[in-house]
């Protein structure tokens, strides 16, 4: 079998490719594979041959193939657990984990709220505690493999290449953890991915259909912690590290933690809602805050909630602006202290009174969660490792 100078790299692009058909039509045989591949038949024996010896594909008794009809050929499909991968998140409500298989399917999860305020100390004992439970339960104690990678999306300030969390707005008192070691005290010596939340989410939204790769700009903000944006481009996200929660929209407001005056995320943050509502811990809670506050007649706090919105409306339209995106994607629970987040910043686009082909034909909002970031982040790291070999922490 001939391929060419550099066969082993040309080896992997053919195993990846066969893997990303497998993950796209669920079963193949060589023929399949060989009509939606364009590969040699001679090429394909040996992938098969290679892909099933390790344990990545596995054949299975005839059944319909991609036609519809009964297809007579051996078929083969992935190996849920044979490369699985662990995806961790959490928010100031609890932990939440995924295990996601080779495909892409969710083998299984876990969600364990927190018992009270966390310090540091307290925070890695309870993930700790947490995972090993994951790991016993019957689901994840079956595989035959274990997980070989981890990913944690993240919602706060990290260093990125050690996975180290030096802050988050959601869990006050949780300073200078390091993520990696805490997870690998359980998952043992995993390759490991520490990203921002905001890739898992527009990984989750491409994979669902709320994001759509069929050409377009989309401006996608998520607030779990503090405001945060990325920008996705047919379908190819071109930036994750946006950071609204800096965009200064209120010149006498609080001085930030940047040492700047009036950001976006000393309005519109976990921290400020919590300084508001210390009774609320969700977005149904703050509404109902709200609500009672209203029928009590005081509306001190609704007016610092339309405060916060009116600054993180200006800030977006200060990112539009600059990207001229088609559409926007808004997600993340402080968000969700609107019962309308789409009708909150569009009423606002419409008082600025703004002309301009960069002003978005459409503001959505979906409710992804922090577990959605996790799987999210699953798929992307995955499909990014096998293809060119993504930097994991040591």
């Amino acid at each position: 079998m001939a391929y060419g100078p550099h066969p082993e790299e040309r080896k992997r692009i053919t195993r990846n490719r066969l893997i990303s058909l497998f993950k796209a039509t669920g079963a193949l045989s060589k023929i399949e594979a060989r009509k939606l591949s364009g590969y040699s038949m001679d090429a394909l024996i040996g992938a098969f041959l290679s892909l099933e010896s390790e344990g990545f594909i596995a054949a299975e008794a005839s059944f319909a193939g991609i036609s519809g009809k009964v297809a007579h050929a051996e078929r083969y499909r992935l190996v849920e657990d044979r490369e699985s991968c662990l995806g961790i998140g959490f928010t100031g409500e609890g932990i939440h984990s995924a295990l996601v298989g080779l495909s892409g399917a969710l083998l299984a999860r876990r969600d364990d709220p927190f018992p009270g305020p966390l310090d540091s100390r307290a925070f890695v004992s309870f993930l700790q505690d947490h995972l090993r439970a994951f790991y016993a339960s019957g689901a994840v104690a079956a595989l035959r493999w274990a997980p070989s990678l981890a990913v944690i999306a993240v919602p706060g300030d990290c260093d990125w290449e050690r996975a180290f969390l030096r802050r988050s707005n959601l869990l006050p008192e949780v300073v200078d953890v390091d993520l990696a070691a805490a997870v690998r005290s359980v998952a043992g010596d995993v390759r490991l991915v520490a990203r921002r939340n905001v890739e898992g989410i527009v990984s989750a939204a491409l994979k669902d259909g709320s994001l759509s790769g069929d050409g377009g700009r989309t401006l996608v903000v998520s607030a779990i912690s503090a405001p945060v944006h990325a920008l996705v481009q047919d379908g190819i996200l071109i930036f994750s590290d946006g950071e609204m929660e800096h965009l200064s929209v209120a010149g006498d407001g609080p001085v930030c933690r940047c040492g700047r005056t009036g950001c976006v995320g000393t309005l519109f943050s976990a921290t400020a809602f919590g300084r508001l509502f210390p009774e609320a811990a969700t977005p149904a809670s703050i509404r109902a805050s709200l609500a009672a506050d209203e029928a009590e007649g005081r509306f001190d706090r609704k007016l610092a909630v339309d405060k916060a919105f009116d600054g993180v409306a200006d800030a977006l339209l200060n990112l539009c602006a600059a990207f001229s995106p088609h559409e926007v994607l808004l997600t993340g629970a402080l968000f969700g202290a609107s019962a309308d987040p789409e009708a909150e910043i569009a009423s606002r686009f419409r008082r600025a009174n703004v002309r301009g082909d960069w002003i978005p034909r459409s503001i959505r909002y979906r409710d992804y969660r922090e577990a959605d970031a996790a799987i999210g982040l699953c798929l992307a790291v995955q499909d990014e490792l096998r293809m060119n070999g993504t930097a994991t922490i040591r």
